[in-house]
């Protein structure tokens, strides 16, 4: 299952939906930000994108955010709608 779907299920609590949402809203533009500026811009502790990684697998959150920077780039380069509408 893609990461983005995963992003989707119904695990959240409601800050860390907000972290989520504003990735999405944002995509590629995260590739410069910290964790402590996002979470700033959500209103939410840098711990809720912790929480995030470690509920979706990861070992923290750099790795997640890597991985969603990789997938985001590879729907960018193969579709052209919105793709996560899908």
């Amino acid at each position: 299952m893609l990461l983005t779907e995963r992003m989707k299920e119904d695990i959240f609590s409601q800050a860390e939906q907000s972290i989520i949402q504003y990735l999405f809203e944002e995509n590629e533009k995260i590739k410069s930000k910290t964790l402590n500026q996002i979470s700033k811009e959500t209103y939410t502790h840098p711990s809720t994108g912790i929480r995030i990684a470690k509920k979706l697998g990861y070992d923290g959150w750099l790795e997640l955010k890597d991985h969603y920077l990789e997938e985001v780039e590879y729907f960018n380069r193969h579709y052209e709608s919105n793709w996560q509408d899908c």
